[in-house]
């Protein structure tokens, strides 16, 4: 029996898992569901971990950051969209780069114009409406510097759980360079390719998310 642990990405707030989690509450081999908070939007929140051997995390975006941050002891990683360096691994990294700059020196100024245009480029319709008040603008540009500056590889190469890579291949916030992964990390990199354009996927497609992440619970016989 595992527990399973969800990370959202920058931008977002646990009820991002929510539909993925409600999902797979009570399924075979699954003995409870939890949500980690990043405190972009809230006053800080203590996130309970408890075991280590049969925890499950699944990441999503920033969250993948987030989990190699803490090196936790887990037994398996399932990670949604992104890669241990966020710039290192696009197709146009230099894009990238400048995005992240415009994005940063927004953030201060313009909150919910950023993070409005982030969640259309995530495949949003209906931007969220959030109160100047209850954004964390902080944390949210910490986290962009993060991946603007910092590098998890080492963290990353030295996981030994089991690890399951998802990627979105019309992602308009990781547009993943597969060969550039291949390159660094090599034949056993794991990973599933999906034909979304949607960098929130998981919350758009809560079905087809659980799918994959149960799938792979069962099928490698965790």
């Amino acid at each position: 029996m595992f527990n399973l642990y969800f990370v959202h990405g920058w931008g977002f707030e646990e009820s991002f898992w929510l539909p993925v989690g409600k999902i797979l509450e009570g399924k075979k081999k699954v003995r409870s569901i939890n949500f980690i908070s990043l405190n972009f939007f809230e006053s800080e929140k203590i996130n309970s971990i408890t075991g280590g051997n049969n925890n499950i995390f699944v990441t999503h975006s920033y969250g993948l950051n987030w989990f190699l941050d803490r090196k936790e002891n887990c037994y398996a990683l399932v990670n949604f969209f992104a890669a241990p360096n966020f710039l290192k691994f696009q197709k146009n990294s230099e894009k990238s780069k400048i995005i992240l700059d415009l994005m940063i020196k927004k953030l201060k100024d313009s909150p919910n114009e950023v993070l409005n245009k982030f969640y259309r480029n995530c495949g949003l319709s209906n931007s969220l409406k959030l109160g100047v008040e209850k954004i964390n603008k902080d944390k949210l540009v910490n986290a962009l510097k993060n991946l603007r500056y910092n590098s998890n590889l080492e963290e990353f190469l030295r996981i030994k759980n089991k690890t399951l890579n998802i990627f979105a291949v019309r992602d308009k916030i990781f547009d993943v360079s597969l060969s550039k992964l291949k390159k660094f990390l090599g034949s056993d990199f794991d990973y599933v390719l999906i034909d979304s354009g949607s960098h929130a996927f998981p919350l758009l497609e809560p079905y087809k998310a659980s799918e994959i992440i149960y799938n792979y619970i069962i099928d490698r016989s965790l």
